[in-house]
């Protein structure tokens, strides 16, 4: 069932991402699903909020089958998780995974499986 006040921050805050053109909820009573018009000619972008504390392969491989190649799993749930070999696993399928921070900075790559959090490529803060 779709908790459309999840989707409201979450469209709130895509709004504001600078490679986004525009954002929308994609009408469904039994999964939450968001489209990203990007800017600068990147491809549009579709996510499936996953509700999950813990997403690992098993969440992966039950995802809606509205995901596939170049579209994005958001972990929504509170203080959501996804280890790296899940990560890994979707990546395969150039799906990326991961919670809004990874999300906001997918959304800066023109294939956002591709992604690579600054920890992933040994950025220090």
């Amino acid at each position: 069932m779709t908790d459309y006040k999840s989707v409201k921050f979450f469209l709130e805050a895509l709004e504001k991402h600078s490679k986004v053109q525009q954002c929308w909820h994609v009408p469904d009573d039994e999964e939450s699903i968001l489209r990203i018009e990007r800017t600068d000619g990147m491809s549009t972008v579709t996510v499936y909020l996953a509700d999950a504390y813990d997403f690992s392969v098993g969440e992966y491989m039950c995802r809606s089958r509205r995901i596939g190649r170049g579209d994005f799993i958001l972990v929504s749930g509170f203080r959501p998780d996804v280890d790296s070999a899940t990560i890994e696993f979707a990546r395969k399928d150039g799906i990326g995974v991961g919670n809004l921070r990874r999300l906001m900075g997918a959304l800066n790559w023109s294939n956002v499986w591709e992604y690579l959090s600054p920890e992933e490529r040994g950025v220090k803060h």
